[in-house]
């Protein structure tokens, strides 16, 4: 299948709760988005990077800003969606720093003709790191023009696929502040 897919890494996010952009803060002496975009080279033939700032270390990728600013991960999702090249994306956070392609391989085991492919852990999706098809465009459309900017409000309205994922699942732990970045 990775001749049918596109990466998207989200790289985007204001770094509110950390304080400053977390996507290069080391994590066991790596850049905290290594990991993810490591896992989506192994996928996808191409990547795509959400961000609104053109980082130095994503120089051979296509860097994708928001269409619609400050509306969260969402409008980076909308805005590579829309010029991704295939039907189905992979997209990873940049602050996963156990990402290794274990449960991506689960996720790809369930595509068929789902809007989304999402990761459930005790009844919670985990959308950032999940598959989206195009298709999905126009209901993003509709969520941004009505100001509804949830991603887990949005998997309600889409076909999903859900892959149920043990709680202890260390890949998908997320990174938002320096106490976590030292865990």
């Amino acid at each position: 299948m990775k001749e049918q897919l596109t990466g998207i890494l989200m790289c985007g996010g204001k770094s509110s709760r950390m304080g400053k952009d977390k996507y290069a803060l080391l994590y066991n002496n790596l850049p905290l988005y290594k990991p993810a975009l490591n896992t989506l080279q192994q996928f996808c033939n191409e990547i795509i990077i959400s961000s609104n700032v053109a980082f130095p270390e994503f120089a051979d990728f296509t860097i994708v800003e928001d269409e619609v600013k400050e509306i969260g991960p969402m409008g980076g999702i909308y805005s590579c969606l829309k010029r991704s090249p295939t039907r189905y994306n992979m997209v990873l956070a940049c602050d996963m720093p156990l990402v290794n392609g274990g449960l991506m391989t689960q996720l790809l085991s369930k595509a068929n003709d789902c809007d989304a492919i999402v990761p459930l852990v005790n009844g919670w999706a985990e959308p950032l790191y999940a598959i989206y098809n195009v298709s999905i465009i126009p209901i993003l459309e509709v969520f941004i023009s009505t100001e509804r900017y949830s991603l887990k409000q949005m998997l309600d309205g889409l076909e999903v696929c859900y892959v149920h994922v043990d709680s202890n699942l260390q890949e998908l732990k997320n990174v938002n502040t320096l106490t976590e970045l030292m865990k």
